[in-house]
């Protein structure tokens, strides 16, 4: 499936089963957007866009993907991050932060439709809630009560919550290091109490001599963590314990893969990977280690 405007995919995320989201960068004289699309027709049931902005990653939050009515959609772009919410009405602009640095990644929290984080071109990483008043929140660090916060050296080019634990998410930058963090949020309401720990997880250059390869697509599943990364190749691995389980080749006719999103069943032989590769959605039936 070819994005309807042309533009460059930034990010694909799964709505539910029936349909999943994607954003266009925006060139020249378009606007970055995000849309939500039916899976099996690829019908467009939603569009919204930034004006002057391009967008670079979004994400859903999985506690209301379910729900029809509602749906809270984080997106990253120029210059910020904001909050849409999709309803029968049509998208609702709910939150917008200004951050000083385009921000090109954010996923919710597992088990929340208001706090997700934000990866920024600076290497920040950044708190965000939309129920508390924007001006509480630091343009560097957003609600992070560390001076420091959680940072990369580079840019922020993918983030994904774990599913399996509410309080932690992983991230990759774009010299090829991973890291997963963990959040404990004490009271959600007061800035002072909110703080992260993180550890490293694995660098995607480990497994061999070369530099590490640039990230582009991204994506946490069932304890799976997938990267696509500027040499061709997604590499699966242990979120747990950080072993390398294998890479896969991405056919190259379709050009770089810079979205990524995962659906990986532990008790099925086949998973389902959708990819953004240029302006073109493809959806890759994985098993056994081939596509």
């Amino acid at each position: 499936m070819e994005a309807w405007d042309g533009s460059g995919i930034t990010s694909i995320c799964r709505v539910s089963s029936r349909n999943f989201l994607y954003t266009a960068l925006g060139k020249g004289a378009t606007s970055g957007s995000f849309s939500i699309i039916r899976a099996r027709t690829a019908d467009r049931l939603c569009k919204h866009r930034f004006v002057g902005m391009s967008v670079f990653g979004a994400c859903v939050s999985q506690m209301e993907a379910h729900r029809p009515s509602s749906l809270q959609v984080a997106v990253g772009h120029s210059g910020g991050a904001s909050v849409v919410s999709v309803g029968t009405s049509g998208p609702i602009s709910v939150f917008a932060a200004k951050t000083g640095s385009d921000i090109l990644c954010t996923t919710f929290l597992a088990d929340s439709s208001s706090v997700f984080v934000g990866g920024g071109r600076d290497g920040h990483i950044r708190l965000f809630d939309s129920r508390i008043d924007i001006k509480r929140h630091n343009r560097h660090r957003g609600l992070f009560s560390s001076k420091t916060g959680c940072r990369h050296k580079t840019g922020v080019h993918g983030i994904s919550s774990m599913q399996t634990d509410a309080h932690q998410f992983v991230s990759a930058c774009m010299d090829g290091q991973v890291d997963m963090w963990d959040v404990r949020m004490i009271h959600a309401n007061d800035v002072g109490n909110i703080g992260a720990t993180a550890r490293s997880l694995n660098r995607l250059s480990g497994q061999s001599e070369i530099a590490a390869p640039c990230i582009l697509g991204f994506d946490v599943s069932n304890d799976v963590v997938a990267a696509a990364s500027g040499d061709g190749l997604v590499r699966l691995w242990s979120a747990s314990s950080g072993r390398l389980l294998r890479n896969v080749t991405l056919p190259v006719t379709l050009g770089l893969c810079r979205a990524l999103d995962l659906n990986y069943n532990p008790d099925m032989a086949a998973s389902t990977l959708y990819l953004g590769q240029d302006n073109n959605v493809v959806a890759y039936s994985y098993n056994r280690g081939s596509l």
